[in-house]
């Protein structure tokens, strides 16, 4: 029987530590213990028992089997046994290896009630940081546990004072305190999509919306890229009302290279969150703000192929369809890159003349949608403003069909060379037309013997080039 165990070692341990005969009788027969927070216990006196007082002083903050173990079960009565002790507090605030005291360990698995009883005991615990940075609360946030989230926010005022730092003499409130990321509470709930605590923590503290850590993210970037509809919307809507100077603005609307939240909610395909977002107003020209590669929300929109999306972007803007990123691509540029149909047609629909504009290299909308190789250019075929562009140049005076030939793409040479009106005798800026580039080569692939063949049942012509004669193979 532990409880008689219990007796027996404290009567025993009274003839070494009289001074200790009190708490140990006291706290082995108080309650009644559950079988395992017995066996700590006896195991905590049986190392307290054969510790001397300079070991127990080196081993104040490493912290013992026992008491992780405590920790992770959520094993109150042992804390409660343990207060009752000398040593019980200085138990509490060991740490181990990576500096987690027992409110990190005991928050990260849901335990509210052992954090809460830990507090009562120690209310310190609730600043201290391990190896990361992370206070209990992060670990909690990260860990979507709201009951122990209340729990570490629910210390008394009282006790809070008594936590301010005297080197700074300056008191943070725990829910401002930042790891080693620069991340508060609210950024590891919402990067990790735990709305509900997310939302609660932003209720606590609006000023943390300004908050950016160092990947650069903000609480409302991470609100539109973990679609945490609810906590962006009531951040947009602080943004609108508070009139913000136009630096902590900015600061509030940041994102990771360059990127701000509607890059992310358009990203995730989000159309609430997209649509909240074009609700900030002017202050915050989101939708023609780049990235670091130069590319707006509508660039993004067009790669991932979101209608609904662009359409609400045009709409809203229609000037972002010319925005040109790094490249000097426009969005209708990623949409032929995409191989979409019905995005290039919505970018038409709204800016028609987008259909002209050229990147750096002189390339077009068909161009590129040759370059990409996709499976749906024939379908771009049918739309009478890309055939159009067939005959386009580019900076090297490439054709689409040059290009096509240059690839060696038999099937999109044929599908060019259908065109009413295409020029197979066009010439780039070495002279060559697609017959002398397909023939160029000493020996042909099996790809280029094709189109070779293809080109001259078209009665497609050499160029002038002087050379380009003696280049050709006999076929």
């Amino acid at each position: 029987n532990l409880s008689i165990i219990y007796r027996v070692h404290t009567h025993t341990m009274c003839t070494h530590h009289k001074q200790n005969l009190t708490s140990y009788t006291a706290t082995a027969e108080a309650i009644l213990f559950s079988k395992s927070s017995a066996e700590r216990y006896y195991n905590y006196i049986i190392h307290h028992k054969h510790s001397t007082g300079g070991e127990r002083e080196r081993e104040r903050e490493a912290m013992q089997s026992y008491m992780y173990e405590a920790a992770r079960k959520g094993d109150v009565v042992f804390l409660k046994q343990l207060s009752n002790t000398i040593s019980g507090k200085e138990e509490l605030v060991s740490v181990t290896h990576t500096k987690n005291n027992v409110t990190h360990i005991a928050a990260k698995l849901g335990h509210a009630a052992f954090v809460g009883e830990a507090l009562s005991i120690c209310p310190c615990l609730v600043s201290q940081k391990n190896s990361r940075g992370d206070t209990p609360l992060h670990v909690a946030a990260r860990a979507g546990h709201m009951d122990v989230v209340k729990k570490l926010l629910s210390i008394p005022l009282s006790l809070k004072s008594s936590l301010r730092e005297m080197e700074e003499r300056v008191f943070l409130p725990f829910c401002k305190m930042k790891n080693e990321s620069n991340n508060t509470a609210l950024h590891e709930a919402l990067r990790n999509k735990h709305e509900e605590v997310a939302r609660f923590l932003w209720d606590l503290d609006h000023d943390l919306a300004g908050f950016v850590n160092c990947a650069g993210e903000s609480p409302l970037y991470l609100a539109a890229e973990s679609k945490c509809t609810e906590v962006l919307k009531e951040i947009v809507k602080f943004l609108n009302q508070s009139g913000l100077v136009q630096l902590l603005f900015d600061a509030a609307t940041k994102g990771p290279d360059g990127q701000n939240p509607l890059h992310a909610a358009v990203l995730n395909r989000s159309y609430e969150c997209v649509e909240c977002l074009l609700g900030l107003g002017e202050r915050s020209k989101l939708i023609n703000k780049p990235d670091n590669g130069g590319k707006t929300a509508l660039h993004i929109a067009t790669t991932v192929k979101e209608t609904k999306i662009i359409r609400e972007l045009l709409q809203k803007d229609p000037s972002s369809a010319y925005m040109q990123d790094m490249e000097g691509r426009t969005p209708i540029f990623e949409a032929a890159i995409s191989g979409n149909k019905s995005v290039l047609q919505e970018i038409l629909r709204y800016c028609p003349d987008t259909i002209e504009l050229r990147d750096m290299r002189g390339q077009n909308v068909l161009h590129l949608a040759v370059m990409s190789r996709s499976l749906q250019v024939e379908d771009f075929l049918s739309i009478p403003e890309i055939k159009e562009l067939v005959n386009e140049p580019d900076h090297d005076g490439n054709t689409p069909l040059h290009l096509a030939t240059m690839d060696k793409n038999y099937k999109m040479v044929t599908k060019l060379t259908a065109i009413k009106g295409v020029d197979l005798g066009a010439t780039n800026n070495e002279g060559l037309t697609v017959l002398d580039i397909c023939q160029g080569d000493k020996q042909l692939s099996y790809s280029q013997n094709c189109i070779n063949h293809h080109l001259q049942r078209q009665s497609a012509p050499h160029g002038r080039h002087p050379g380009s004669w003696e280049r050709q193979p006999k076929v």
